[in-house]
């Protein structure tokens, strides 16, 4: 047997309406006090209509409100460990995305260096033919470069 989908239009019969949250909120409250008895927790729900002034609230409006004010204490006596707006959760995503773009980009610069490099110790390009960036791309490569090699006349010197 298969389940019948939600309708996704809306029933502009009120006696409908009614008949439609009255069966649904009785499966919802079904499962809400499945939930409090495997999980051992206090579960209240509450749902109202302005329309029509109808309050339906499980197990009872009173034991649904003590509920609500339990759980505001209790939040206010242990603090939440960690909420966060989803403003801050998408800003802390997009940080991590930055970083590793730049570092991508950071790595992308020195391999074509290293490549424009060979090409002009191949001779495949001439020094006079480089853009301002390429130079101080190179530059910085040459920098690095050399301290590689001090570092290894160094160790040379120490193995002698």
């Amino acid at each position: 047997m298969t389940k019948k989908g939600v309708r996704t239009t809306r029933n502009l019969d009120s006696k409908i309406k009614k008949a439609t949250l009255e069966k649904r909120f009785q499966s919802l409250c079904k499962k809400a006090k499945e939930l409090s008895i495997l999980c051992d927790t206090e579960v209240g729900i509450i749902a109202f209509s302005h329309a029509e002034n109808d309050i339906f609230a499980w197990p009872s409006v009173i034991q649904a409100i003590d509920r609500v004010k339990n759980y505001l204490a209790c939040v206010e006596t242990k603090k939440p460990v960690k909420f966060q707006k989803h403003e801050t959760y998408l800003q802390s995503i997009l940080d991590a995305q930055e970083k590793y773009i730049d570092q991508m980009e950071q790595n992308v610069e020195k391999i074509e260096m290293e490549n424009l490099f060979r090409e002009l110790v191949n001779a495949r390009k001439r020094f006079d033919e480089l853009e301002d960036r390429e130079i101080k791309g190179l530059l910085k490569l040459f920098a690095v470069k050399r301290t590689k090699l001090e570092e290894k006349k160094k160790q040379l010197k120490q193995n002698i």
